[in-house]
This record gives C-alpha cells, structure tokens and sequence, in this order.
C-alpha cells in the first residue's frame, strides 16, 4: 500500500515560496511550473 505524505500549512507554504523565489530568478521552465503548482495547491486542497 502506497501511503501519501500530507504536508503541514507550513510546509505547503515554504513550497509555495520556494515556486515564487523560482519564478523570480527565471530559473523554472514551464513545465516544472506546472507539476509543481498542481502538487502544492493539491496539498492545500488537502489541508
């Protein structure tokens, strides 16, 4: 059985962050965007 790990409001955040800090720095392509932001915010989803 695969298990899920939740991430903590904390740890969604400093994701999040990190994404941004990214995205500044035009250091993420598109497509790592993409996965990144759809597992962050599914992590929201389920908080």
């Amino acid at each position: 059985m695969t298990t899920k790990k939740t991430m903590s409001y904390n740890e969604a955040m400093a994701e999040v962050e990190e994404i941004l800090e990214k995205i500044e720095n035009e250091e993420l392509d598109v497509d790592d965007l993409a996965e990144k932001s759809k597992t962050c915010f599914s992590s929201f989803k389920n908080l």
